[in-house]
């Protein structure tokens, strides 16, 4: 099976069945935190300086315990997002909301979009927590990419507005 058909064959199930194709390693990658993510031309607003925000929320109480914490991701993620925002057109730009995610912030806004689902939609405990594991990934099934900063956040605004593209 060809690396096209194996990203089609993950796109077709569900973060619990994909998780177990990815083997969990540490390769030693080096993490760049957010004043050198800047440095390269990328904009950084994390979701912790968003107190409206669900998962800003959630951070409140890590950032509180840890207020030296920035966005950091996976150098080779910060390199593919240097490649993507030199492509973006003109005018444009990428907003990055989070990186590295600390397991418990993880665990946080995943209970969090649970409740959430579960008050909006009237539905039982599991089936809200079904739907949420839909958009966040939950620490019990497998280590979410999150939280070892190779996944980002990210918004495409117009660079004169803020306003999301």
């Amino acid at each position: 099976m060809n690396s096209s058909q194996q990203l089609i064959q993950r796109s077709r199930q569900n973060f619990k069945q994909a998780a177990t194709l990815v083997p969990i390693r540490d390769n030693g990658e080096k993490l760049i935190d957010q004043a050198d993510i800047e440095k390269l031309g990328l904009v950084c607003q994390p979701f912790w300086r968003q107190t409206d925000d669900l998962e800003g929320k959630c951070y409140k109480i890590y950032m509180q315990q840890h207020p030296d914490f920035s966005l950091c991701l996976r150098q080779s993620v910060v390199e593919r997002l240097v490649t993507v925002q030199s492509a973006l057109p003109d005018g444009w730009a990428l907003v990055l909301k989070a990186g590295l995610r600390p397991p418990s912030v993880q665990l946080a806004l995943l209970d969090a979009l649970k409740n959430d689902i579960q008050t909006r939609n009237h539905l039982s405990d599991q089936e809200a927590l079904e739907t949420a594991r839909q958009y966040v990934a939950d620490p019990s099934l497998s280590c979410p990419p999150h939280t070892t900063g190779g996944a980002v956040d990210v918004d495409v605004v117009y660079a004169s507005t803020h306003k999301t593209v």
